[in-house]
């Protein structure tokens, strides 16, 4: 697993068979250039500002171009259902899979976040936090 709050993908030689990429902003084809000749790219979602159609584009040319290149490039669609989510929480909380947080606000600043979201200053999961009334 790579931190890209830590690493510069575009600044590496190394070289990998498979590449998921689970909410990032990179196009397919700086993906692809981070994959060995044979690997694979899977776009999971993500945002692409500034592009009409969004992460559809991103995700349409990356498999337009998979029949004419040696490398795969697939799209899965992420649909969270509660059992997925459990699922999820299960390997959380089994300490399988560690999120990288960027910074976890109360559910009064949420705006806070939404704009530390939506700016790309988030350098990992933004988190608010909701908390029962006594």
């Amino acid at each position: 697993m790579i931190d890209y709050t830590k690493t510069d993908l575009t600044a590496t030689d190394r070289r990998y068979d498979v590449i998921v990429q689970a909410g990032g902003t990179d196009t397919a084809s700086i993906l692809r250039r981070l994959a060995t000749p044979k690997g694979t790219v899977v776009l999971l979602s993500g945002e692409a500002s500034g592009r009409i159609v969004g992460l559809i584009g991103r995700v349409v040319k990356g498999l337009a171009l998979s029949p004419f290149i040696s490398q795969k490039v697939l799209a899965l669609a992420v649909v969270p259902t509660a059992s997925a989510l459990e699922q999820l929480s299960e390997v959380v909380t089994a300490g399988k899979l560690t999120p990288v947080i960027d910074r976890t606000y109360p559910l009064c600043d949420t705006a806070d976040a939404m704009v530390c979201r939506h700016t790309g200053r988030a350098r990992g999961k933004v988190i608010v936090t909701v908390t029962e009334a006594a």
